[in-house]
């Protein structure tokens, strides 16, 4: 617990002995969603103006839960790294742990997915756990772990709190997360079943916008 703007320690990093903010991410967790070879110019109706879309994928930096403080206060509230963060609360139970984590959806007429790039909220023990296995070699006979997504997708209903599994599949690539299939919202029910290629241009004109 912490009081008069002092950060709170981060007891399940200090089991592990490691830092958010010093992790050594393996190369391949660094990936970022712009466009790499192929260009797909779109003309766009909502602003009147031609994007080059190339293969640019949903990307979201932070939680949606660390817009809420002010950046300010963020450095007593937050440890922020590319792939990991750890918010405190008032309380040791009210910390909360995050993964970024990618979600492949499949295109219908391409070869390639398409992966949302989104946070997902795990619990202590799980965050503790994927932080020592992330550059571990052995890392994909481990987990899976449960989680909740912790972004609003955009073009969707409020995603936040979508329930399912993460895991690593690929010791190149950040972990991957599945809804759970049952669930009844359109992000899974167009993860279940695969988008056109009009649906992915969508997505990537709106993250155009908000880039």
């Amino acid at each position: 617990m912490a009081s008069g703007g002092v950060a709170l320690p981060n007891k399940a990093l200090q089991q592990t002995g490691l830092s958010v903010a010093s992790l050594p991410l393996a190369p391949a967790a660094e990936r970022r969603y712009v466009g790499r070879t192929s260009m797909n110019r779109v003309h766009c109706a909502q602003c009147g103006v031609e994007h080059e879309l190339g293969d640019l994928e949903p990307s979201y930096q932070l939680p949606d839960a660390i817009h809420t403080i002010a950046e300010g206060d963020r450095p007593n509230r937050a440890k922020i790294a590319r792939n990991l963060c750890a918010l405190w609360g008032s309380h040791d139970d009210e910390h909360r742990w995050f993964v970024r984590s990618l979600v492949p959806f499949e295109v219908h007429g391409r070869l390639e997915t398409c992966s949302w790039d989104i946070w997902v909220e795990v619990t202590r023990p799980a965050f503790d756990e994927i932080v020592r296995l992330w550059d571990e070699p052995n890392q994909l006979v481990h987990g899976p772990w449960r989680g909740t997504i912790a972004n609003d997708a955009a073009t969707y209903a409020s995603t936040t709190g979508l329930r399912g599994t993460l895991r690593f599949v690929d010791v190149t690539s950040i972990p991957h997360f599945a809804p759970d299939p049952e669930l009844e919202h359109p992000f899974v029910q167009e993860w279940r079943t695969g988008v056109s290629i009009k649906r992915m241009t969508d997505w990537q004109l709106a993250f155009s916008h908000s880039a």
